[in-house]
């Protein structure tokens, strides 16, 4: 009997509410096979309980597989503050997706990412490199409020 409540603890469907409903002698067997101490009773239920648990959870964390490490750490998202960095602006051909992109965030308010995404139908890492270049290699100044998330074009045109 007690082979049966060791497979049921080491397989976790035996926890702590279950061991209180086990006799005295079932816990006795189960803290026997658990830590290999020669031990013939228990004073009560509840002290029998009380020494059987940790050995339980440690003999079920010892055989439960541990998630894998990717080595990558998702990071949070670091909030777009490209400053004006003065000079000329390249101007963006209206009607392009880039075009598009600096006339969604040319409004007072700016727009989400979710927004221009829509708007341009770019995939995220394209969007997300887009608002990049225009800030490095057009020259848009670029500043998201970080409450609502909404990135507007900064420089010689607000």
């Amino acid at each position: 009997m007690t082979q049966k409540y060791r497979s049921a603890a080491l397989s976790r469907d035996l926890d702590t509410a279950d061991l209180s409903g086990l006799s005295g002698p079932d816990l006795v067997a189960l803290h026997r096979e658990l830590t290999q101490e020669n031990v013939t009773k228990f004073r009560d239920r509840a002290t029998g309980v009380a020494r059987v648990t940790p050995h339980l959870e440690r003999a079920i964390a010892a055989i439960t597989p541990s998630r894998p490490s990717t080595g990558f750490a998702k990071r949070p998202r670091t909030p777009y503050n490209y400053p004006y960095q003065g000079g000329e602006i390249q101007k963006c051909r209206p009607g392009t997706k880039r075009g598009k992109l600096v006339e969604i965030f040319s409004t007072p308010e700016g727009a989400t990412f979710e927004e221009a995404a829509a708007a341009t139908q770019w995939p995220y890492k394209v969007l997300q490199e887009n608002v990049r270049l225009l800030w490095s290699h057009v020259g848009w100044g670029l500043e998201e409020n970080p409450v609502t998330g909404k990135i507007r074009v900064v420089g010689p045109t607000t």
